[in-house]
Parts: C-alpha cells; structure tokens; sequence
C-alpha cells in the first residue's frame, strides 16, 4: 500500500492574517449591526411619516387669515413685534401681492426681504357674490419670503401644503435638520409681520378692494403711492 506524499504546507503570512483578522471584524459588525436593529423596537422614520402624514392631510390647503394663528411659532410672533421695522405693499404682478420688508439688522447683507401672498379664491368668491372682506378673510392663501428662516424651515411643509403662490420653487427635501418636527411651525417673522396686518382698512378696503372689484378684468390694478404709505403706516401700528 502506497502511502500518498504529504503536500507542503504553506506558511501563512503577516498580510493573510490581518486580512482574515479584518473579515472576522467585519462580520462581527453586521452582526451587531442586525441585533441592534432587531432590538430597537421602532424606526424613528416610521413615527415621523405618521407626523408628516398627519401634518399634510390637517392643514393641506386650509391655510387663510382666519386660520393663520394655527401656523405662526410664538417665538417668531414676539421676533415680528420687537425686531421688525415696517413694510410696505411694492406692487402686484399676477395676481400676487409682493410686500417689502425691512431687516431687522441681525443680518447686515440684508437689508429687506420679500414676501409674497397670494389669495387664490378670489375668483370663485365673486361669481359667489361675495364682498371684498369676506373674500379677504375666507381665501385660502399662498405664501412666500426669501429669508433663509423659510428656505430652510417652512418651504418644504409649506409646499407640502400646496400653500405656495403660483410659480413659486417647490422644496421636495424634507427638513431633518432645521425643522423635522415643525417645532417652528410654518411661517416665519415676515410673513407673521404682514399677514397680520392684511385685515386692517388701510389694506382691506383700498388696494384689496379695487384689486377684488377688478378680479374678472383682464386689466392690473396699480398700485399708487397712497397705497404705499397706508401699508407703511399700518404695519407701524402694527408692531405696538
């Protein structure tokens, strides 16, 4: 009986074995990684779905001056009153009332900002008969600053709410870092500012009420000087 020749074992290097070291490491990982997930007994995403989900189909669409307190922070409310100067009504371009307002300095590279509100029902309101004021009060708004405050917090909440004006940009990224619970709520200090102040006589029966009477008109409405200074007087009485 033959005896079969013993093969020569190879000697197992430094390299193999940090590699093999570095697998075991490895596996060792995902398996730590699967016991802790299987521990866990929630994912956080689910809980913040059934907010996002909540939030949509509560507010989606319903955001007007009746309704407006619902999504202003406190916090930003008493910042509208104590930082803010004035604002002024600069003019309407399709159907959208376009207000400047001046920075309360915290940032020197900006001095005013825009804000943009738009009353989409007004149509529909006068061929309901309809006045001016309960148009006013009754329409559902679109609402838009370019502060960072609403680029980064409210835009997107805002856009899932389809409470934009038209043309306005969508922001689709949810907002995990700055706002993912909406603990600020929707609106910034601007609009808190000016959508406060839009149910005054000062705006409501002068420029609103010639822009609401000529809503079926293709002709704009100007908007004049006087109009102008009403806004910048209303928003002073405003802040007091």
């Amino acid at each position: 009986m033959r005896i079969k020749k013993i093969r020569k074992i190879k000697k197992i290097t430094n390299s193999q074995l940090e590699q093999k070291s570095l697998a075991s490491s490895v596996k060792k990982q995902k398996y730590d990684r699967k016991k802790h997930l299987k521990a866990t007994p929630k994912n956080e995403l689910t809980s913040l779905m059934k907010l996002l989900q909540y939030t949509v189909s509560k507010l989606k669409g319903k955001i007007t001056l009746k309704t407006l307190a619902e999504y202003e922070d406190k916090e930003r409310i008493i910042r509208a009153k104590q930082q803010l100067r004035v604002f002024f009504l600069n003019g309407i371009r399709k159907n959208i009332f376009n207000f400047v307002v001046k920075s309360s300095g915290t940032v020197p590279t900006n001095p005013s900002y825009m804000v943009k509100v738009q009353f989409k029902d007004l149509l529909e309101f006068k061929k309901q008969g309809l006045n001016h004021r309960q148009a006013l009060r009754k329409s559902t708004l679109g609402l838009e600053c370019s502060c960072d405050d609403f680029r980064y917090r409210f835009r997107y909440w805002v856009t899932k709410m389809e409470a934009l004006p038209d043309g306005a940009i969508k922001e689709m990224r949810f907002t995990k870092i700055t706002n993912p619970n909406t603990e600020h709520k929707f609106v910034c200090k601007h609009i808190i500012l000016v959508t406060n102040s839009l149910d005054k006589p000062s705006f409501r029966d002068s420029i609103f009420k010639r822009f609401y009477d000529k809503i079926d008109l293709p002709q704009q409405v100007r908007v004049t000087k006087q109009d102008k200074s009403k806004t910048i007087s209303m928003s002073k009485r405003v802040k007091k």
